[in-house]
C-alpha cells in the first residue's frame, strides 16, 4: 500500500477483479464500497477510513454488486452520521420507475424532527423518470418544521436496467446543494437562504433505504458507493468518477 499527501493507492492485479485496483481517494473520505463478495455480515471498506459497513437482513454482495428487490429489511448500515458538508458518489441500476432511495439518511418521521437528513431517490413526474436529490433544513420561524430542498437536473432521467453514476453534494460554508449525474458537466447547484440551515440526521446513512422508511427501500443493483465529509470540487469529482469507471468497467459493469 503506497500513501501520499493527496490520496491513497490500494494494490492493483489487472486479472483478477475482485483484487483493488488503483484508485485515488481525495482526503476526508468515510467509506468506499466496492460491493465485491465476501463474508457475509460485512461490507469491506476500500478506503483509509476501514469502516465496515454492516450486511442487515442477509443481503450479500454478489458479481455485480448488491441486489436490492425493495424489501426494507435488508440494507447496509454504513455507521456514518453526516453532520454538515459532504459528497456521496453511487453507481445504481435500478429496476423499475420509482426504484426508491439507493443512499439515504433521511428521516421523514423523526421523533424529533419532521425532516432530517439527505438523500438521492429515483422517481418519476408523470411518465418521465426523474432523478432528485434532498436535503432538510430548518425553518426560521419554526426551528421544529424543516421543508425538503430538492434538485433535479432539467432534461436528465434514468432508465430502468441502466447503471447510471451520480453525486449528491452540500457545502455547509456557501449553503449550497449539487447534484450531479454521469460526468461533471452535468450538473445543477442550488443554493438556499441564509436564514435556514441544514439538519444532520441522527441516524447512519444506509445503503438500500433510508431510516425509519420502509417505503423508499430501494430496487435495483448497487455496484459503488463512496462518501466525503465536505463537499469536493468539481476538478476532484471528475478523478473519482474517472477512477470509478476504469474499476467497474474490469468487473463487466459500464456506464453510460
Amino acid at each position: 500500500m503506497l500513501k501520499t499527501a493527496a490520496f491513497q493507492l490500494t494494490g492493483v492485479n489487472v486479472t483478477n477483479p475482485e483484487l483493488p485496483i488503483l484508485t485515488p481517494l481525495i482526503p476526508g473520505v468515510q467509506y468506499r464500497y466496492r460491493m465485491l463478495p465476501q463474508e457475509s455480515s460485512a461490507l469491506e471498506d476500500s478506503s483509509p477510513a476501514q469502516n465496515t459497513g454492516s450486511l442487515i437482513g442477509g443481503i450479500s454482495a454478489g458479481e455485480f454488486g448488491l441486489a436490492f428487490t425493495g424489501d426494507a429489511s435488508q440494507y447496509v448500515d454504513t455507521g456514518v452520521i453526516t453532520e454538515s458538508s459532504f459528497t456521496i458518489i453511487g453507481v445504481v441500476r435500478p429496476n423499475t420507475i420509482n426504484a426508491g432511495v439507493p443512499i439515504g439518511t433521511f428521516e421523514v418521521d423523526s421523533p424529533i424532527n419532521y425532516r432530517v437528513g439527505n438523500n438521492v431517490w429515483f422517481t418519476s413526474t408523470g411518465e418521465t423518470p426523474l432523478l432528485t436529490s434532498a436535503i432538510a433544513l430548518s425553518q426560521p420561524d419554526n426551528p421544529s418544521s424543516h421543508r425538503n430542498f430538492t434538485i433535479s437536473i432539467p432534461g436528465v432521467s434514468y432508465s430502468p436496467g441502466s447503471w447510471l453514476l451520480f453525486a449528491q453534494q452540500y457545502d455547509s460554508s456557501s449553503r449550497t446543494q449539487r447534484l450531479v449525474v454521469s460526468n461533471v458537466s452535468s450538473f445543477r447547484s442550488e443554493q438556499h437562504p441564509t436564514s435556514e440551515s441544514f439538519v444532520s440526521s441522527e441516524k447512519h446513512t444506509l445503503i438500500g433505504r433510508v431510516p425509519d422508511r420502509a417505503g423508499f427501500a430501494f430496487n435495483g443493483d448497487i455496484a459503488y458507493a463512496a462518501q466525503w465529509d465536505s463537499m469536493l470540487s468539481l476538478d476532484d469529482l471528475a478523478q473519482q468518477f474517472s477512477a470509478v469507471r476504469s474499476d467497474l468497467a474490469r468487473r463487466g459493469i459500464n456506464i453510460p
